[in-house]
């Protein structure tokens, strides 16, 4: 462990001269024929990827077992998105059919969509409940691995 903290501390620190010395870093790389841009675009998606391995490695090291609250399909752990307009919603077992708008992965849709236990509702920014969803209201939905929806967003409803 102490490697590893002593690892940090020099990347950081060279880092620091580097990026902090008053020298245009970037610029000298361009003159080589290195494009900084492609290179910070690239270092962003090896971050984000990073952040969702590292959440993911995590959860399984401590044995959490909550469903992921992000607002994105992580289609890595098996995860798609798809939108729809509600056409009926079953309380027994929870349960919604949709009318496919969109989906990532295909163009049909396994009707009725199940709901996760730890689902999360929301109306546009505004948390919600299962009992909030209405005919007729056009929505977002992330569905787990399991097939079953682990987050609807209401992103339209219909004038009452």
């Amino acid at each position: 462990m102490k490697r590893l903290i002593i690892l940090f501390l020099i990347i950081g620190m060279l880092s620091f001269m580097v990026f902090d010395s008053g020298v245009n870093f970037p610029a000298k790389l361009e003159t080589v024929g290195i494009n900084w841009t492609i290179i910070a675009e690239d270092v962003s998606q090896v971050a984000m990827m990073v952040k969702q391995s590292t959440a993911s490695l995590i959860n399984i090291m401590f044995g959490k077992d909550k469903e992921v609250e992000e607002d994105i399909a992580r289609y890595d752990a098996g995860e798609m998105h798809l939108e729809g307009e509600i056409k009926k919603i079953s309380d027994n077992p929870r349960a919604i059919h949709i009318k496919l708008h969109m989906s990532d992965i295909n163009d049909k849709v396994d009707n009725p969509i199940e709901i996760a236990s730890r689902a999360v509702f929301k109306i546009k920014e505004d948390k919600a409940t299962f009992r909030s969803l209405q005919i007729g209201d056009i929505v977002g939905i992330i569905i787990n691995p399991q097939g079953k929806a682990r987050k609807i967003t209401v992103y339209n409803r219909p004038q009452q």
